[in-house]
């Protein structure tokens, strides 16, 4: 036998209750109240269900700044780039945090860059 498919245990618990109104209509008092007696659990097992999603629905978005997966592997690539033109083994101490602070005012002024253009984007849609 197939088994049927429900979206929640509340829809079972739903066909539950309908089993148990359809078996007072046809005057099968008994099986009605074996199917009141019974868990929602007890139902699914019993009917031979499968709940698709035992859990009550929950969105599982990730929230988004609007960059797009291309949008940061290009920016990674950048990053990578221009830490790899600033790194020398024998630069000292001072010369490294200049070369990397050069580099993040770079990555710093694309991000600028790339939120004014967006802001713009949002403009035009106005």
């Amino acid at each position: 036998m197939a088994s049927k498919t429900v979206g929640s245990r509340e829809e079972a618990e739903a066909r539950r209750e309908k089993a148990v109104a359809f078996m007072r209509q046809i005057g099968n008092e008994e099986a009605a109240d074996d199917f009141e007696g019974m868990s929602t659990q007890e139902y699914i097992e019993h009917a031979g269900l499968q709940v698709r999603n035992p859990r009550s629905k929950r969105n599982c978005y990730m929230p988004t700044n609007g960059q797009t997966k291309d949008d940061l592997k290009e920016i990674i690539d950048t990053v990578e780039e221009l830490l790899d033109n600033v790194y020398t083994p024998e630069a000292s101490r001072e010369e490294a945090m200049a070369a990397i602070g050069d580099a993040l005012d770079q990555i710093q002024g694309e991000a600028e860059e790339a939120d004014e253009e967006d802001s713009a984007d949002d403009d035009d849609l106005d």
